[in-house]
């Protein structure tokens, strides 16, 4: 006769075969052991040593020797403890190569730019990351004709202000075409497919050259931002 302890085993190991294992994630353990853990929740896997086989089986090879002196010598209690423990201290790194590793893959692709902070600000968390270093990390995500209408004023402005700022300034882009974003050209080719006949419109101050004065384009950036904002810029 099955004891109700056994019966209870081949129960939770037969749910842990039809249950996904998490992938490992050296850039971020925590996440991983969570996820995991979460899925011994799932499959009612409660005893020490099942959890530490488990855990150890999915270290990938070439991070193995890290944990040597655990594995070559089960510790005689709690051993899943231990070993999640060591992973957690030995593959931990800095925090800023935590938000490195999390911030250089995110990009702008079909989402606004308020989308894409949030994101950021998701990925970010807790840790101590200066404002400024994640304003500028967004800018440098935004198509280059948005940046130039922000960063003129990019150190006035609170981030929650900018991206509203942004979303308005990439409206037509999106609208008119969507792949703008992605390509990144500083001279949305929209302009010319809906005007093809433009109206001769009286031209501002110009430096001689026919190029139109610096104090000319930084009051059309300053009009944009202004009506982004919804206020005047003094």
């Amino acid at each position: 006769m099955i004891s109700p302890d056994h019966k209870h085993s081949i129960d939770s190991e037969a749910l842990w075969a039809q249950i996904r294992a998490p992938e490992f994630m050296p850039e971020d353990p925590e996440a991983f052991v969570a996820l995991l853990e979460s899925r011994f929740h799932e499959a009612r896997i409660t005893g020490q040593l099942s959890r530490y086989h488990k855990l150890l089986s999915d270290i990938p090879r070439d991070q193995l020797i890290n944990f040597r002196d655990i594995y070559m010598n089960i510790p005689a209690h709690n051993p899943y403890d231990v070993l999640k423990e060591a992973l957690l201290r030995r593959m931990a790194v800095s925090e800023d190569k935590t938000i490195q590793l999390l911030l250089s893959g995110i990009q702008l692709g079909n989402l606004k730019p308020s989308q894409l902070l949030r994101q950021m600000r998701a990925l970010v968390g807790t840790t101590t990351l200066d404002d400024s270093v994640l304003r500028q990390i967004w800018l440098q995500r935004l198509p280059p004709y948005v940046q130039s209408i922000l960063n003129v004023f990019a150190h006035f402005h609170s981030l929650d202000e900018l991206d509203e700022a942004a979303d308005r300034a990439m409206e037509p882009a999106q609208r008119f075409q969507p792949s703008l974003a992605n390509i990144g050209s500083p001279e949305p080719n929209f302009v010319h497919q809906s005007l093809p006949n433009p109206t001769p419109v009286e031209s501002g101050p110009t430096t001689g050259t026919g190029k139109p004065h610096p104090e000319a384009a930084c009051g059309i950036i300053t009009d944009v931002l202004e009506i982004n904002l919804g206020r005047k810029i003094t």
